[in-house]
């Protein structure tokens, strides 16, 4: 049995997110149709550079949709680790987080030992720089 198919989605502190995927000739609707199957038909889709981009809001159906249909998708999520995480974090309802707790207090999630809070509401940690978590997301 040869390998999976490669698909991965990117999504960079600021901007649109990037979703990389293998064309496959057998299907002649296309990715652009599967994407717009996925996400709905009036999302504006950029593709350049055997890349598609697309609005921030669409992570989590997009990162389903590849792992179903492709077996698993790599992710990668860019976080600034000086960006205040703060309480409001752990209250959030959405999924579009880049503080500097890399998603770990994102919507109720535990607090990480190394986190001091500092005011009512403003979380802090050391060590300030870009980083980048990596997930592999299989379907249920």
């Amino acid at each position: 049995m040869g390998a999976s198919p490669l698909s991965a989605v990117w999504r960079p502190v600021r901007g649109r997110v990037v979703v990389k995927m293998p064309y496959d000739p057998s299907d002649r609707r296309g990715n652009r149709w599967w994407l717009h199957e996925q996400l709905g038909a009036r999302i504006r889709l950029e593709y350049a550079g055997g890349k598609w981009t697309l609005a921030r809001t669409h992570l989590r159906l997009v990162v389903t949709g590849l792992a179903e249909r492709f077996g698993h998708v790599h992710v990668h999520l860019d976080y600034l680790e000086n960006q205040r995480c703060d309480v409001r974090c752990q209250e959030a309802l959405g999924n579009d987080c880049v503080c500097q707790c890399a998603g770990q207090f994102h919507g109720g999630a535990d607090y990480q030992r190394s986190w001091i809070q500092v005011g009512e509401t403003a979380l802090i940690a050391a060590n300030p720089a870009t980083r980048r978590a990596h997930m592999l997301v299989r379907p249920d």
